[in-house]
């Protein structure tokens, strides 16, 4: 593949006139036609300013296939962000099912010591998936730091207008669980409960409603992400812009779920002092979040 006729590719891929480009090159527009048929090349300033501007290494313009990676790039993407988005939001999940567990644990009257390992048993394993998920994702932007437009509006269309019903769908989720909790204080207990065995049930069941509602609000907002190609291509600030997005929603997901969790452990059991580990536990997992996603501008 020639300078040429990667240069026109990568023009066109930012949708750029010769006359935009000629204009930041500081050159005319004849120039840079020249440059893309071959009949003359620009000096080594030149070169290194287009590398900054498509965001590519001097070898690749000069040397590469870019059409052929390009078209790898784009259809790799989405499989690769439709695994992504199943990884961060199954490690959220999973924080949350561990709650699920731990509370039924309760339910059946084992010790306390072991419910607490059980709940720290699925972070770990969230905590493992968010790391692989995030160094994964980060070496792809690395390698594929631009995507061309591969979903027509039809397809992009057809998920706007699913997106507010996922939502709608798990925030009713997440309120009929806190009105299952409000009810549940005229349900008789059985006799063969304890007051404590009978609380932990309970808390079991909202917090099934919470673990599904979010894990859905989670993914869909990392899928509707995915049809923003726009963003994705900022090529300059491409993969700072992605890693802080991404470090900081997971980030305040994971606050919000620690804030959830400490009232209720502080309401339900008045274990307030002992409940403060879940912030501990949260800002463990953030700070895991700022190592995978750095902010680069620091």
């Amino acid at each position: 593949m020639s300078f040429g006729t990667n240069l026109q590719f990568l023009r066109k891929k930012k949708e750029m006139t010769q006359e935009e480009l000629a204009e930041k090159m500081e050159v005319s527009r004849q120039t840079v036609s020249k440059w893309e048929s071959d009949g003359a090349f620009p000096e080594t300033e030149k070169i290194i300013v287009l590398c900054e501007l498509f965001g590519c290494t001097m070898d690749a313009l000069l040397r590469d296939d870019l059409v052929r990676e390009y078209t790898e790039a784009d259809a790799s993407y989405d499989t690769h962000m439709n695994r992504f988005s199943l990884a961060v939001a199954g490690g959220v999940g999973l924080i949350l099912f561990g709650l699920v567990i731990m509370f039924m644990m309760g339910a059946l009257g084992i010790h306390e010591i072991f419910m607490t390992i059980a709940f720290l048993f699925f972070v770990a394993i969230a905590v493992f998936i968010f790391i692989f998920a995030g160094i994964t994702h980060s070496d792809f932007v690395k390698e594929h730091p631009y995507i061309g437009k591969i979903y027509d509006r039809a397809e992009i269309k057809r998920y706007n207008r699913l997106f507010p019903i996922l939502l709608g769908a798990s925030v009713m989720g997440i309120l009929f669980g806190v009105i299952f909790l409000i009810a549940s204080e005229g349900i008789a207990m059985p006799e063969s409960f304890t007051e404590d065995r009978w609380d932990s049930l309970l808390t079991m069941i909202f917090f099934i409603f919470i673990t599904i509602s979010v894990t859905v609000i989670v993914w869909a907002g990392l899928q509707k992400s995915k049809y923003d190609i726009d963003d994705y291509n900022k090529t300059a600030d491409n993969e700072q812009h992605e890693e802080n997005s991404l470090s900081g929603k997971i980030g305040g997901v994971i606050m919000l779920l620690a804030t959830v969790i400490y009232l209720i452990i502080g309401f339900v059991w008045n274990l307030w002092h002992p409940g403060w580990i879940v912030f501990l536990i949260g800002g463990i997992l953030c700070g895991i979040m700022e190592i995978v996603f750095p902010d680069k501008k620091k």
